[in-house]
């Protein structure tokens, strides 16, 4: 049994997350080229087609991958495990099945706006999108609350079973 995380220790992983997956951006800019770009955009286009077919599964290796674009040409490979294993904590124990599809249309947004900012070669406006919206605790607290607050609830009912 995991204990789930309080609203200070997802702030905290946020914050963590963002800053990391900005530096990956910005060292994976050495690297990145059209092919890493183009993928970025189909793993964006499987998340959209993905929610359209109420497919949270699919979406979220997706995301996943959208993410790995530009995590796997970052070349620090502790930088990497330290984003998973926070990921992995934040999101997977415990894994809801539910989400909030709300939040999953804003994430679909914002990374169109980070696969852009990639594409044309603004690798610091990709990291600031990563950090100061797509990892930014106030801008995501909203949907957090909801999310979590659903988990809660889907705990609460199958204790009451």
């Amino acid at each position: 049994m995991v204990r789930a995380l309080d609203l200070d220790e997802i702030r905290d992983i946020y914050e963590i997350v963002g800053a990391l997956e900005a530096q990956a951006a910005m060292s994976a800019g050495k690297h990145f080229g059209i092919a890493p770009s183009a993928l970025m955009f189909e793993h964006d286009a499987a998340m959209r087609k993905a929610l359209d077919n109420d497919d949270f599964s699919a979406y979220y290796d997706a995301n996943l991958a959208f993410h790995e674009s530009w995590l796997r040409l970052c070349g620090n490979e502790d930088l990497v495990q330290t984003v998973r294993l926070k990921k992995e904590r934040l999101y997977d124990f415990p894994r809801r099945e539910g989400y909030v599809r709300e939040w999953e249309l804003a994430s679909v947004e914002e990374h169109r706006e980070i696969a852009e900012r990639f594409r044309s070669g603004d690798f610091a406006g990709a990291a600031a999108c990563i950090r100061d919206v797509h990892w930014s605790f106030e801008i995501q607290e909203p949907y957090i609350r909801a999310y979590y607050q659903a988990a809660a609830r889907d705990a609460k009912a199958r204790a009451l079973e």
